[in-house]
């Protein structure tokens, strides 16, 4: 289906261009400003988001519609072959462990298939916002995807968040997955990657280069994707080391500061941890940039 057509059906009131998205009366609550957000995704398919609360899948099922019907033909094609991927991957490590790590390719069409996974759960991305004060709008723009979801009877009580790792130098293509369990119950291993030694891959997570900063201006550091996120959901300009807290400063690295106003965010609840952070970034960026602050825990 093409946007236009969704748009134009008849039971979505009121439809109003507002930028890159339309706003429409959500037909499935008494709706008296358009408070259902839709907008095409960057691979094509149709997005929605009622900013009530209301389910997509009920939206759908009350307009008469599927998931399916939110995809043009060619991307439904593309959507079932990666989903075919993702089941063919997970089927073969189970039952080899030792097998060796898939493809660039591969590794590319499951960080979309998690992030269309997310895209298409309420519950997830209610879940991530009260977890990590992370919008919709940021996850959507740095595909953001969720695995093992646990609910009860009050919605979502746990999920892993996938996240892209992306190629050191242009193209950016996605070299590797970052997994974060959220929470953590049993104390095993929080954060992990796929493909495991991943080399040559983006050491900031978002992307430096995606805010277009000048000289003077201020940036967030902080050692936590997610807390960079949530940094950015908030209208903040941040980042983080995509390699850990205690991971070492290329000066290439530390140049790409230059001239700007950094504060640095440990985010850590190890103390150790956060000190080894500060460290480590004090004595690379000091030399490059403008002024550099410690948020105080």
């Amino acid at each position: 289906m093409q946007i236009e057509s969704l748009l134009s059906h008849p039971q979505f009131k009121d439809v109003r261009k507002y930028r890159a998205r339309w706003m429409a009366r959500c037909p499935c609550h008494e709706d008296s400003t358009p408070s259902l957000s839709i907008s095409t995704g960057a691979d094509g398919r149709i997005l929605m988001y009622c900013f009530a609360g209301c389910k997509i899948s009920d939206i759908l099922a009350r307009i008469g519609l599927t998931s399916r019907d939110l995809f043009s033909s060619e991307d439904l094609k593309m959507w079932t072959v990666g989903k075919q991927r993702k089941a063919n991957t997970e089927n073969q490590n189970r039952s080899n462990p030792s097998t060796p790590t898939v493809n660039m390719e591969k590794i590319g069409q499951l960080a979309r298939d998690w992030s269309l996974d997310f895209e298409h759960d309420f519950d997830a991305q209610k879940f991530l916002w009260q977890r990590r004060g992370i919008s919709i709008d940021t996850a959507r723009t740095w595909m953001i995807g969720v695995q093992n979801i646990q609910r009860n009877e009050s919605g979502v009580v746990g999920a892993t968040w996938t996240y892209p790792v992306f190629n050191a130098v242009p193209p950016r293509h996605i070299s590797g997955i970052k997994f974060h369990r959220d929470p953590n119950p049993d104390g095993s291993q929080k954060c992990f990657w796929m493909p495991k030694g991943v080399s040559q891959t983006e050491l900031l997570f978002p992307l430096l280069e995606s805010f277009v900063l000048k000289p003077g201006e201020q940036i967030i550091v902080t050692p936590g994707e997610l807390k960079a996120l949530a940094y950015v959901s908030a209208g903040f300009t941040a980042t983080s080391r995509t390699t850990g807290e205690s991971a070492y400063w290329p000066q290439a690295l530390a140049e790409r500061f230059r001239d700007l106003h950094v504060i640095l965010d440990p985010d850590h609840e190890n103390s150790t941890a956060a000190k080894i952070f500060v460290k480590l970034a004090t004595v690379a960026l000091k030399p490059f940039v403008k002024t550099l602050e410690v948020v105080q825990p």
